[in-house]
């Protein structure tokens, strides 16, 4: 009867049946791998990400800027002015040479540029008469999709349109 006890006791890698409580450090260690490779894939995709919602929230945020001032200078009968500096990554409004907002990019990674244009300084004018100067927007980040915010000069309309980067094939 002792001798079963003693055999139940000893264990080795290579048993098959054995009453041992715990884990071997080689099972611990290919746990902590394991954890280790998919919390740096969560962070890849998680910063992957972060950066399409700021370039998402900063088209939205400058197509509604544009609509803004497009209505209160029909309304208050003013010219406002939108510019975005490209240098300084901001933007901002102006109502009769009067600074009305100023906002920086959330991002390094952002840019904004004419469309078919190389000014790094863009310009939008809205008069009182619903008429605007008119041009289209395009905002990029390093990695990922393309905003174009439009503004007609003949329907007076903002639109928004977002432009997927086309994937080579090989």
């Amino acid at each position: 009867m002792q001798n079963a006890k003693l055999k139940s006791v000893h264990c080795s890698l290579f048993t098959v049946h054995c009453n041992r409580a715990g884990f071997t450090l080689i099972e611990l260690l290919l746990v902590l791998f394991i954890i280790g490779i998919a919390s740096a894939l969560v962070g890849v995709f998680v910063q992957k990400g972060r950066g399409n919602i700021e370039l998402t929230t900063l088209a939205k945020e400058i197509s509604a800027t544009l609509r803004y001032a497009r209505t209160h200078a029909i309304t208050e009968k003013k010219t406002y002015s939108f510019f975005i500096w490209g240098e300084e990554k901001a933007y901002g409004l102006y109502a009769d040479a009067s600074q009305t907002l100023y906002k920086k990019f959330p991002s390094e990674n952002l840019e904004a540029t004419l469309k078919d244009g190389d000014a790094t300084t863009i310009k939008i004018d809205f008069f009182p008469q619903g008429k605007s100067s008119g041009g289209t927007i395009e905002i990029k980040s390093t990695s990922g999709p393309a905003f174009f915010i439009s503004v007609s000069k003949v329907t007076r309309k903002i639109e928004l349109k977002k432009i997927q980067k086309k994937k080579k094939k090989i």
